[in-house]
Formats: C-alpha cells, structure tokens, sequence
C-alpha cells in the first residue's frame, strides 16, 4: 500500500525507468512533492527510533524493539539510495543536455527543473566555458561542445524553423528568419543545429 515505508522512494525510482525508456535526453519535471514526501517519510523513521530506544542501550532492548529499529533503519538507508539514484540521474541528464542544446535551453526543458537544478546547469555550463578558453583561448572559435563527428562539408545550407535574430559570419551579418535558407560555415550555426532551431537541408531535399 502507499503506506508502506519505502513506496514513495519506489516511485522516484520508476519515474528514472520511464525516463530512460523515453530516450537519455527526455527529463521529466522534478518530483518535489515525491522528493519532499520521502525525505519527511525519514525524518518520521528517525523519529520513531528515537522513541522506541527511550534512555536504553540497543543491547537492553527486547527484541521485537531490535527487529522494529532493524527495519526502520534498513528503510531509511533504502529511501537515501533512492533519492541519491534519482537525483544523480537527472544531474547526468542535464549534463547531457548542456552538451546537446548548449547555454540556452528550451523552455519546455528548462520548466522541467527544479531551481537547483537550474543552478547546477548554468555552474556546469560555466565550467565548460572556463576550460574550453583554458585549451583554446578567450578568443578561439573551436569549442569542445562542437559535434565530435567530423563534418562531410565545411559549408552547409540550413533552414530557419524559428526566428534566431541576427549572426554574425566569416561572410557579414545575416538574419534568420523563420523559412529562410542560408549557406553558411557549419561551426557558425552548429549549437543552431542541435538545438533544433535550424535544420540542415541535405542534398536529397534540396532537389
């Protein structure tokens, strides 16, 4: 039953599972109310400890009390394994997608964190930057987010599925804008790319 010590740990655990089985990049929104009701669930073991201990020595105790803090205690290891295994998916999962969409997340994305982890996304993506100008320079335009998979082309031809503003080139300024085409150098728009706000036209489509 929902009552059962461990339940509501069980469930952040399946909540992990669905996410892995719907793709390593699909975050699911933050369960603060699952996270809550577990950590208040321990504090309410730890309690009812205290309470059967009293005064006494555990060697004191009658055993049916040694059984019931046994219990207790593997429960409350169980729910920190739990709440650990949860909240280390999801940091490795907004790990990943630093990576995939770069400094600036969907908002459909983003809304799905809680404000720590916000927080942590925005340190690592920091930490990124910090070593990418430690192995580049401050003024280099490689990047250790860029695509590890070697290019076939060094220019590419993209369409525009949302409005981006303007860029700027090797070739000057251009703007882009929702349903327009662009030739432009791969690396100038490749977070673009991944982010699905431009999408590269292959040869086949363009015919």
């Amino acid at each position: 039953s929902e009552g059962l010590p461990g339940q509501r740990a069980k469930q952040l655990i399946q909540e992990i599972q669905r996410s892995v089985a719907t793709g390593p990049l699909e975050l699911q929104r933050y369960n603060e109310d699952g996270v809550r009701m577990v950590v208040n669930e321990s504090v309410e073991l730890l309690n009812e400890m205290q309470e059967l201990m009293g005064e006494e020595e555990i060697s004191d105790l009658p055993n049916p009390v040694k059984v019931a803090l046994f219990v207790h205690d593997a429960s409350m290891k169980r729910n920190k394994r739990c709440l650990q295994a949860y909240l280390y998916h999801r940091d490795e999962a907004i790990k990943q997608l630093r990576w995939q969409y770069g400094a600036v997340l969907p908002e459909g994305v983003r809304s799905n964190m809680s404000r720590h982890e916000q927080d942590f996304f925005s340190k690592y993506g920091k930490l990124l930057v910090d070593y990418n100008d430690e192995v580049f320079g401050n003024d280099s335009v490689m990047s250790i987010t860029s695509d590890l998979t070697p290019p076939k082309d060094l220019m590419v031809e993209v369409r525009v599925m949302v409005d981006c503003g303007e860029i700027v080139t090797e070739a000057g300024t251009i703007n882009l804008r929702k349903d327009t085409t662009h030739s432009v150098r791969r690396r100038e728009v490749e977070e673009l790319i991944r982010r699905g706000d431009v999408k590269e036209i292959t040869a086949h489509e363009a015919l």
